[in-house]
């Protein structure tokens, strides 16, 4: 057991919590020989949400993944891919942006997309993305700096039971983007427990609210998130945070479901040669997924 492990469950024993599943991101890369130079976050965090939804001990699931499991997150992350610039500015969308635009939404063009962000009820594609990879529409959104207490704030006035997602983003000069992201979940049942997913641990059940952010207090501080966050951040907030509820309305709906059908069969394989071709590349070297480069897409 590493020191950091030691000193989380230590934290745990502190707190009241129900129960610990260790299971992280890089085991899940471990353990199914998945070698790529970006995080897997934002797919672990669909299909956790996904197999919770159907009822099943996810973190376990994840665990235990079977092929297309494996496949469903490597195909939530590569639709998790967006654009920093958009609409572009006084210029039109180069090749690989629209062929980016095509892979996730299955039309192209400044207008198209604008349409279907007003479809969906939301103001950018990093929302119309969270939208529809949770199968839900969002329902409030908040925007933080970096203190523990706002987010403690939101979730604790007038809770609603729920999916609750939440993105941090933060300059970090030793990435060839120049900033670092993580995302990460907390469900809150209509009987008042709640469990919080960090792919960087696993998943963390509490009975209550309360006993979840008393704990997610300290985790945020030994995570060190207050120091990194504090460095300051891209473009968006550092910290985001979004509550999902409802159905989508019916022609929302529809296209939802025209894009999962479209996503039906993932391919492990094609999707980790599409997700390497992002990584930074010497002069003149192209990857599979095109001449996109660390600053023109986001991942969290």
């Amino acid at each position: 057991m590493t020191d950091k492990r030691a000193a989380f469950e230590e934290m745990n024993r502190r707190h009241q919590v129900s129960r610990a599943y260790f299971f992280s991101q890089k085991e899940f890369r471990r353990q199914f020989n998945i070698h790529l130079p970006i995080g897997l976050c934002a797919g672990l965090v669909q299909v956790w949400w996904a197999e919770l939804r159907k009822g099943n001990d996810a973190i376990r699931r994840l665990e235990e993944a079977t092929p297309q499991l494996v496949g469903e997150v490597l195909l939530s992350q590569a639709r998790s891919v967006y654009l920093k610039e958009f609409p572009p500015h006084n210029r039109e969308l180069r090749t690989h942006e629209a062929e980016l635009l095509e892979f996730k939404y299955g039309e192209h063009g400044v207008a198209p997309i604008n349409s279907l962000c007003t479809l969906f009820g939301v103001d950018n594609c990093l929302e119309l993305d969270l939208g529809l990879l949770h199968d839900s529409p969002i329902i409030k959104r908040w925007r933080f700096s970096h203190l523990a207490s706002d987010i403690v704030d939101a979730l604790t006035e007038g809770p609603s039971p729920g999916l609750y997602v939440l993105l941090a983003r933060y300059w970090d000069s030793k990435r060839a983007s120049g900033e670092r992201g993580h995302r990460s979940a907390l469900v809150i049942e209509a009987g008042g427990s709640c469990r919080f997913y960090d792919p960087q641990w696993g998943e963390m059940s509490f009975l209550a609210l309360d006993q979840f952010t008393g704990w997610f207090t300290e985790y945020w501080t030994t995570q060190l998130w207050d120091y990194y966050l504090q460095r300051g951040s891209p473009p968006s907030s550092p910290v985001q945070l979004f509550a999902f509820g409802g159905t989508f309305p019916p022609a929302a709906m529809e296209k939802s479901l025209a894009l999962r059908e479209r996503f039906s069969n993932p391919d492990p394989r094609e999707l980790i040669l599409w997700l390497d071709g992002l990584r930074p590349r010497p002069a003149g070297e192209h990857g599979r997924g095109g001449d996109l480069t660390p600053q023109q897409v986001g991942r969290g």
